[in-house]
């Protein structure tokens, strides 16, 4: 957050200190500042979301990649004029900027640290696309480079980036618009709707919502690619907020706060589920700070893995850290923790299961089906908070104690029916 603090208001004070020596007759001499222009005539050609619509398969719920962005029909290069909506001074963003015009928003993959020195916060930017990739990883369109690994753009090297983008003026936060979006909003924003695509790497504002695990967890794990904590608004409705675990220290290690509040972060998106990414610890508004974890009180293990009487969490635990699961399937009762995917494609999700609802202790449902062993044909089949009984196999998979998969959901909230 410092760094952050630093990099906003260095302009300002190069600035005043150039000022305070002119004005005190100083012979010292300061360096003028250089503020980076556009080419003359630059003009944007196409926008975010037609880039988006253009290279979007529906069929795969994935974008185009195989070949790099041509040239419009009438030959021209595709270049878009954007405004810089990210900072990645507190380490929280990797490796990447968002841009966002007037139609929406989008990720730019660029191997570098610290591009916030170069790409500032609020700076207008011209950035031709032709020549670059388009592709998708998680379903979050992105540009980049050509990778054969993946569908993923690889990142783009400094200079190739400077080669496209053409930065014009310095960094304008107050002419960064951020959207306010409801959570139902985004519960309704499924893969190819318009406000998927308008939502997509969008600097937004979420009102209203508490954490899950407020007092009781970090809100990520030093080292960590990432740690998911959910939010939730009055309705019930849920979004992640997802936090990495190489952020600067008071990022990753701050506890969940207690309260309702507001939060602003960047809009991604991973598979099905929504996921938002705070630039600083100024983008947690209105929440209560808390100074300590609270241990949470677990209940002791119960059940016998029958239908009649399902394993609760804690049991379920039990048996798998004693290695005394077996290939039979078990019944077993919790309530939905944390979702990570509902993967409508494939028909199944990964989502985790507690006794007591909060993400302290829970268990990995992996690629598990919905209700009589169906296929989930929508992501709201199941919600953070919903008990449910499933039907599976306990294992231990590497470290993790897990539910394999291939599970089946036996009801929800005490009915067998959605």
């Amino acid at each position: 957050m410092k760094r952050y603090l630093y990099n906003t208001l260095r302009g300002a004070a190069l600035a005043l200190v150039a000022a305070s020596v002119a004005s005190c007759g100083g012979d010292r001499e300061i360096p003028p500042m250089i503020i980076p222009t556009a080419p003359d005539g630059m003009e944007a050609t196409t926008t975010i979301a037609e880039v988006k619509e253009r290279y979007y398969d529906a069929s795969g719920y994935t974008f185009t990649f195989a070949d790099p962005i041509g040239q419009l029909d009438d030959g021209t290069d595709q270049i878009v004029k954007a405004r810089v909506i990210s900072n990645d001074a507190t380490g929280n963003i990797f490796k990447r900027i968002y841009v966002a015009d007037e139609t929406g928003a989008i990720q730019i993959n660029i191997n570098a640290y610290d591009l916030y020195e170069s790409y500032q916060y609020g700076q207008e930017v011209f950035i031709n696309l032709t020549g670059l990739y388009a592709g998708a990883y998680g379903r979050l369109i992105q540009i980049g480079g050509f990778s054969s690994a993946t569908s993923s753009p690889a990142r783009l090297e400094t200079d190739v980036m400077d080669e496209h983008a053409y930065r014009n003026g310095l960094g304008q936060p107050s002419k960064i618009d951020t959207l306010t979006v409801g959570l139902d909003v985004l519960k309704a924003a499924t893969a190819g709707t318009p406000d998927w695509f308008k939502y997509q790497s969008q600097l937004v504002r979420v009102n209203d919502v508490y954490f899950v695990d407020a007092g009781q967890a970090t809100l990520s794990t030093s080292g960590s690619s990432g740690v998911s904590r959910t939010l939730k608004d009055a309705a019930g409705n849920s979004i992640v907020l997802y936090t990495s675990g190489y952020a600067d220290e008071d990022i990753y290690d701050y506890i969940c706060p207690a309260g309702t509040g507001d939060v602003v972060g960047i809009l991604s998106f991973y598979n099905a589920t929504w996921q938002l990414v705070i630039l600083n610890l100024d983008g947690l508004i209105g929440f209560t700070p808390v100074d300590h974890i609270v241990v949470e009180e677990q209940p002791d293990p119960s059940g016998s893995g029958t239908l009649a009487d399902p394993y609760n969490i804690a049991r379920a635990l039990e048996i798998i850290n004693a290695g005394t699961y077996t290939n039979d399937k078990v019944y077993l009762k919790g309530i939905v923790s944390e979702i990570n995917s509902i993967d409508t494609s494939y028909g199944n999700a990964t989502y985790y299961l507690s006794d007591t609802g909060s993400t302290a202790v829970q268990l990995e449902i992996y690629r598990g089906y919905s209700l009589n062993g169906d296929k989930f044909t929508s992501t709201d089949e199941i919600k953070v908070g919903d008990e449910l009984v499933i039907y599976g196999q306990l294992t231990m998979y590497n470290t993790t104690p897990e539910v394999t998969t291939g599970s089946s959901i036996i009801s929800i909230n005490g009915s067998t029916s959605l």
